[in-house]
């Protein structure tokens, strides 16, 4: 029971977990917030500014205005002291020209009583005028609303009066009323411009997100056409934009790597079927034939000894496959260490020394030299090459390890025989897996098909190449280059 709800808690927790875990926002939907964010901004800095330019511009008329009318009624002040008939007339003649600028203003002496002032004034601008400034100062004006909802610029300053008694503050008062219902009317306007300019580039970046990501479409859906049968496919001769198409390339790269590898699977896995299927066929056949009828232990035995023949064969086939997929996976570790060659070398001939006098061929090696590589390694690519050497160098023969240092600091080793040597239509087919250039001889002196395609691996391990020459006449030569120890 107490498992049970276990369970359905873990299943409960899987499906929360599930739930908040997000799925990442699509390009195309990046591309779209981007380009609304992008237009939203540049939309909001042009309101702005106009909203500035518009409000700028008024204020600055404005007070030209009120400076104006000031420096009008300072006139007046100094060519008619003394004379409220000539001001209040001034005064109002310029507000009966101005229907659609209405304007108030007064005159105020130093003793705070108003002299004169516009008529209605004290009715429609019940409010505080700013203090005066100098005549020389720029002009500040004060913005006020009244309780009548009209709107005011208010200004105060002193005139140009020959002393201290006959000095007077002007106060003026400009209604922007009008002014305020158009900017309210333009902020309206802005408003919504700027709602329909979101929308529109909503729009439009949905159109161009799609546009834009077209080919990626494309693209995925011909990638969708290649699978196993169809890994000839290929995707960048399509004229691809030029950010996809180092994408498109790349990818075809790749599918030329997988065809490859699967052409390789599929031939290595025929070769293993058809090189597993001798030696376990003749194992079989060999102990069916036995148990058809009585045999003496002499022919048990000797089927017996024929059938560990070709289970070694079968032990060594798979060594070497298990080899090669190490080498090919990246798997194989290598001990390099800087080795004595000629040790190395003799060593190889004293582990054949058996062999060569038992089939009359002469080994030797020749040359001084250091080899930075792994010493197992080594060995085995270099018995691998003598091996094969002695398969096909005939009793008599010759065969020669020799031993080079390279101007670069590396080193070359060379195994050279006598043999009956290789036809030249063999040459470019021997490195591969299970291919025999005498598949009979090969089958009689136990060889699998495997030894230069582990050597060729070998040498690519050590970052290094194995090059091979043959004559039918002079024999085989394989030469083994090692890099010095800054190449590997």
């Amino acid at each position: 029971m107490g498992l049970g709800t276990y369970c359905v808690s873990l299943n409960q927790n899987l499906s929360i977990r599930k739930r908040i875990v997000s799925r990442p926002h699509s390009i195309r939907t990046r591309l779209m917030a981007l380009y609304v964010a992008s237009a939203t901004a540049m939309f909001a800095l042009g309101v702005v500014f106009l909203q500035w330019s518009l409000a700028s511009s008024l204020q600055d008329e404005d007070v030209d205005f009120l400076s104006q009318k000031i420096r009008t009624i300072g006139l007046v002040l100094v060519r008619h002291p003394g004379n409220t008939s000539a001001l209040h007339e001034e005064i109002e003649w310029d507000r009966r020209g101005l229907q659609y600028t209405p304007y108030f203003a007064r005159v105020v002496n130093t003793n705070g009583q108003t002299e004169t002032e516009s008529a209605g004034m004290r009715a429609h601008l019940s409010v505080t005028f700013p203090p005066p400034q100098p005549i020389n100062s720029s002009l500040r004006v004060t913005k006020v609303q009244t309780t009548d909802h009209h709107w005011y610029l208010l200004a105060s300053r002193w005139d140009r009066g020959s002393g201290t008694a006959d000095r007077h503050v002007i106060d003026v008062a400009l209604d922007v009323s009008h002014e305020e219902a158009i900017s309210d009317s333009y902020r309206r306007k802005v408003a919504l411009m700027f709602l329909f300019g979101i929308l529109a580039s909503a729009v439009v970046s949905s159109w161009v997100a799609r546009r834009s990501l077209a080919p990626i479409a494309d693209i995925t859906e011909a990638t969708c056409q290649v699978n196993i049968s169809r890994l000839g496919v290929r995707i960048a001769a399509a004229g691809w934009p030029q950010e996809l198409d180092d994408l498109a390339r790349a990818f075809d790269t790749m599918l030329d790597r997988l065809e490859d590898s699967f052409q390789r699977l599929a031939q290595f896995s025929a070769d293993i079927a058809h090189e597993l299927r001798t030696p376990v066929g003749n194992a079989r056949g060999e102990a069916e034939i036995a148990l058809t009828q009585q045999r003496t232990p002499d022919e048990y035995r000797h089927v017996i000894e024929s059938s560990l023949e070709e289970y070694e064969r079968l032990s060594q086939m798979i060594d070497g496959l298990l080899f090669l997929a190490r080498a090919e996976s990246s798997n194989l570790s290598l001990r390099s260490e800087l080795l004595d060659a000629r040790f190395q070398m003799s060593a190889v001939q004293e582990y054949f020394a058996p062999v060569t006098d038992e089939q009359g061929v002469s080994l030797s090696v020749e040359g001084e030299a250091n080899i930075t590589a792994d010493s197992m390694l080594l060995r085995r690519a270099v018995s691998n090459l003598v091996a094969n050497s002695l398969n096909n160098t005939p009793c008599g023969g010759v065969i020669f390890i020799l031993l080079s240092v390279t101007s670069d600091g590396g080193c070359t080793v060379v195994v050279a025989d006598s043999g009956t040597g290789i036809e030249p239509k063999h040459l470019a087919r021997v490195f591969d897996r299970f291919y025999q250039c005498d598949p009979a001889r090969s089958r009689e002196c136990g060889g699998s098909g495997l030894g230069l395609s582990i050597v060729r691996s070998i040498m690519d391990a050590h970052n290094g190449t194995v090059c091979l020459e043959s004559d039918l006449v002079t024999g085989t030569r394989v030469t083994l280059y090692f890099p010095p120890p800054a190449a590997h």
